[in-house]
């Protein structure tokens, strides 16, 4: 999708609360709707639009299934890969199998939307990634991924973060996307200022893992103009 198709967001004056409380139920159904069409907001559109399948030069992003289990085990169970997350790594499959079923109501619900990475050629699952928080009614949404220690080092994250800001702009209608990362993960730092994130603060020892407290850099981009 060129990015050139941005449609303008343009924001329709809004009643106060009291204003809205005063209304009855039919009435207060009715500007909910026309909300949400002028704010492009996509509670109500059919769900496949959410499900789309991203295609780049050496990636596949497409739909998580329970299928991926063994695959996300073996990149969520790796020391290297969880060691600046807030969670230690996995030990058995059912947070596995529990993350997967949170992925597929999140998209269901519109509340997130998360990708399989996948090689184009052979179809290997590498990773996962998307916006796991999705803010419609702010149009904002929060990036996040994980990628195979196997797969570092060869662009392979920029490349797949790229197709979802893309996506986050064009078709989610995103007016501005969020990650939050451990400073001391250098990588995952280049990696969004090459995509144009910037740090807007710092959240000191906001995380508490394996008996250490740990800071959070809180960086943002807004969509392009």
């Amino acid at each position: 999708v060129d990015a050139s198709a941005l449609v303008a967001r343009e924001h329709a004056p809004r009643l106060e609360p009291r204003a809205r409380a005063q209304l009855g139920e039919r009435e207060r159904r009715e500007l909910l709707r026309e909300d949400r069409a002028e704010r492009g907001v996509l509670l109500d559109r059919p769900r496949r639009e959410q499900e789309a399948e991203l295609r780049v030069p050496r990636l596949v992003l497409r739909e998580i299934t329970q299928d991926d289990a063994p695959a996300f085990f073996a990149v969520r169970s790796d020391p290297r890969v969880m060691k600046y997350w807030s969670s230690l790594p996995v030990t058995t499959m059912e947070p596995i199998h529990a993350a997967i079923a949170q992925v597929i109501e999140g998209v269901r619900a519109g509340t997130s939307i998360r990708w399989a990475i996948t090689d184009r050629e052979s179809g290997a699952f590498l990773g996962s990634g998307g916006f796991w928080r999705w803010d419609q009614r702010s149009f904002r949404g929060e990036l996040g991924y994980d990628l195979g220690s196997a797969h570092w080092g060869k662009g392979l994250a920029t490349e797949a973060l790229a197709a979802m800001l893309r996506y986050g702009w064009e078709t989610m209608k995103l007016h501005s996307a969020e990650a939050n990362v451990d400073p001391r993960n250098e990588a995952s730092l280049r990696v969004l200022k090459k995509l144009g994130f910037v740090q807007e603060g710092l959240l000191k020892e906001n995380f508490f893992v394996e008996g250490e407290f740990t800071d959070t850099a809180v960086l943002s981009l807004l969509a392009p103009r």
